[in-house]
């Protein structure tokens, strides 16, 4: 009942969002016609916007499951969700015109239809969900199923809010009924009686279905509700509000008969993700190192000549995927005295010499990390390795740091693109930084790591505050 409609309404959404979008091309297309004078081939655009439906189609069968319900997402989300249909659509057209080499096709006519297409989408994305399940699925309907639920006060009122978020179409909760303790809780939802009532409930509110809310406690009664619903024709559903209970975000996962819960998703555990983010990492460490690499070597040489004589290199050990040690590669940037390593690099650092503050706030000191990406310890983008001292000390200010670890560690990451560089001063620094690291590891997608690539090149060329 309630997978279903999200389901479908979600298959509607995208159908309505490829004819529109052809609609639309071919809107531009014809103007295009008219106002610039080209011998261009129709079938030739005809087959440019089946590879861009195409995008579209292919971004819709590889969304998370976190996207799955459109109709309950944050603005936050469906805003990140638009950013992924305009990227794929657009590697897919710039993959084409390098295989076909396509002479005649104007590059304005491409900017012309991924503007328009870019509006549509944030606007289809934004508003189209609940136009489509006010229209389809409202609660105000006069067909909206009656729904009965069998709760506490409290989780009656918490459940009304989440159909009012829309996470449930096409209910109507008439009230509820207990599990027969005393209750005296205040709530907005009428209370109709308790379990023993449901024969006279059920018969006066034409209750279609009852939602059994946290009955974790009650099997035995569970299990009498499920076959009191099915010699009555009412649909029996169970919530469990996983998450409240535990205090965590958890991810079910069906196991043949039985279902397996997880606290987290994790995409790079499956198989195919883990093979393209290795290619990707193995493609951009061998051009980092065969082409970046040794004039940023002669450089960080010369400066090291003028301002300290020393080694070329700063070996040290770190941690990376599941708490095993290795040894990241960097270009030296401070002095080559003995010193305290589990001191955190700060801002004007007298360790630091004169050179060395110019190669750490470009992050030129980053590249023979590449290295590292190459033998398989470090990933272009993942959360920073730190020191296993500072390991023990952030894991006492935040309890799920460890957390970081199930993903390799990475030249750069989700963290440091929004703003968490540099030292960690205060707690909720840490703190945010776990936050990011964590929503990485949730929310892997390639596009992700190639976004996070893009501002970290456009963060080095124009380095924040932060980065010293």
């Amino acid at each position: 009942m309630f997978i279903e409609r999200p389901n479908g309404l979600l298959r509607v959404h995208l159908i309505l969002q490829c004819v529109i979008t052809l609609l639309l091309m071919g809107i531009v297309f014809a103007g295009f016609r008219l106002l610039h004078p080209w011998g261009g081939d129709f079938l030739l655009c005809l087959r440019y916007a089946a590879i861009f439906v195409g995008g579209m189609v292919l971004e819709y069968v590889t969304r998370s499951g976190e996207q799955g319900n459109l109709f309950a997402l944050a603005e936050r989300r469906k805003f990140s969700l638009s950013q992924k249909q305009i990227a794929l659509p657009l590697v897919a057209v710039l993959g084409a015109l390098f295989l076909f080499r396509e002479p005649d096709l104007p590059r304005s006519l491409l900017i012309g239809w991924f503007v328009i297409y870019g509006a549509w989408v944030f606007w289809s994305n934004a508003q189209m969900p609940g136009l489509l399940a006010k229209w389809f699925y409202s609660t105000n309907r006069a067909d909206a199923a009656p729904v009965l639920l069998i709760a506490d006060a409290r989780d009656a009122r918490r459940f009304r809010l989440r159909v009012r978020k829309g996470e449930f179409l096409g209910i109507r909760v008439v009230g509820y009924a207990d599990f027969g303790q005393c209750n005296s809780e205040d709530c907005e939802i009428r209370k109709l009686g308790t379990i023993g009532d449901l024969d006279a409930i059920c018969a006066e509110q034409e209750v279609e279905g009852i939602i059994v809310v946290n009955a974790h406690c009650h099997d035995d009664i569970v299990l009498a509700l499920s076959q009191f619903c099915d010699h009555r024709s009412i649909r029996f559903m169970l919530f469990e509000d996983l998450t409240g209970r535990y205090g965590r975000r958890l991810v079910p996962h069906s196991l043949g008969a039985s279902d397996l819960v997880f606290t987290m998703p994790e995409p790079l555990e499956n198989p195919v993700n883990q093979m393209m983010k290795r290619v990707l990492d193995i493609v951009i460490a061998l051009i980092a190192l065969a082409f970046v690499f040794p004039p940023v070597a002669l450089l960080v040489a010369i400066i090291h000549r003028l301002h300290s004589p020393g080694p070329l290199f700063f070996i040290q050990r770190r941690t990376g995927r599941g708490g095993r040690f290795f040894p990241i590669v960097k270009f030296r940037t401070m002095t080559a005295d003995p010193r305290d390593e589990s001191i955190q690099a700060r801002k004007h650092d007298p360790r630091i010499f004169k050179g060395g503050a110019f190669l750490r706030r470009f992050s030129l000191d980053e590249i023979p990390q590449f290295y590292n990406v190459l033998v398989g310890d470090m990933s272009v983008v993942g959360p920073r390795p730190h020191l296993p001292s500072h390991d023990e000390l952030f894991t006492s200010v935040s309890a799920n740091y460890p957390v970081r670890r199930f993903a390799k560690p990475g030249i750069t990451g989700l963290a440091q693109i929004k703003g968490c560089r540099g030292e960690a001063i205060h707690p909720r620094d840490v703190r945010n930084r776990v936050r990011w690291d964590i929503a990485y590891i949730r929310q892997w997608s390639i596009l992700l790591d190639i976004s996070i690539i893009f501002l970290t090149v456009k963060e080095a060329i124009v380095p924040s505050e932060r980065a010293y």
